[in-house]
């Protein structure tokens, strides 16, 4: 009499299950579904999305890529600025799966970036696939871009060396800084040496 019970009892739990089971669909995985069309046929509303926030917009070439963990850095030599605080280099951070949005870059190729600040991951600026970056060749994404911004700021050759030397001094200012210490130096053994006599 127990078997019978226990069969019924389980027939009563498995059956539900079994018949829920035969009838469930798998749930579907969703992948970034927001890239940017670059024929021009979303570029206004997205340049509008960045002409507020703490948001950049400038042309550059990806000259380095490096991998931390779930995070791409690509480093840009900047030539000319839109929006932001973009200096002559800057880094933008990337999530390393496609499936979170990533933005690849090809190294040496020049690129129309529109950068945020959200999740930088330590870099100064972010990017996803979501927002209008493209080559720097589209033409509807650079005239979209102009009718938003206006005419880009050009990197000064200034500002590129002190991109280029420590602490943002150029050769110029190194070489005025060595013949300023070397005159103070010659200067001092001069002073010791009449103050001898």
């Amino acid at each position: 009499m127990k078997r019978v019970i226990r069969g019924a009892l389980a027939v009563v739990l498995v059956a539900p299950l079994s018949v829920a089971l035969t009838f469930a669909r798998p749930g579907v995985a969703h992948a970034c579904t927001c890239a940017y069309n670059t024929d021009g046929t979303q570029a206004e509303q997205q340049l509008e999305d960045f002409s507020s926030g703490d948001n950049a917009v400038f042309t550059g070439t990806a000259v380095a890529e490096r991998r931390e963990g779930f995070t791409v850095y690509y480093d840009f030599d900047v030539r000319e600025i839109f929006r932001g605080d973009v200096g002559a280099k800057t880094t933008l951070s990337t999530a390393r799966d496609s499936a979170a949005c990533r933005t690849g870059f090809d190294l040496k190729e020049e690129y129309l970036v529109f950068a945020g600040t959200y999740d930088t991951q330590d870099a100064p600026w972010s990017v996803t696939m979501c927002s209008a970056t493209t080559l720097s060749t589209n033409e509807l994404t650079r005239a979209a871009t102009l009718k938003q911004f206006g005419e880009p700021r050009a990197v000064t050759a200034d500002e590129r060396a002190a991109a280029d030397y420590p602490h943002g001094l150029s050769i110029v200012q190194w070489v005025g800084i060595g013949v300023a210490a070397g005159l103070f130096a010659a200067g001092t053994v001069w002073i010791l040496r009449r103050a001898r006599h």
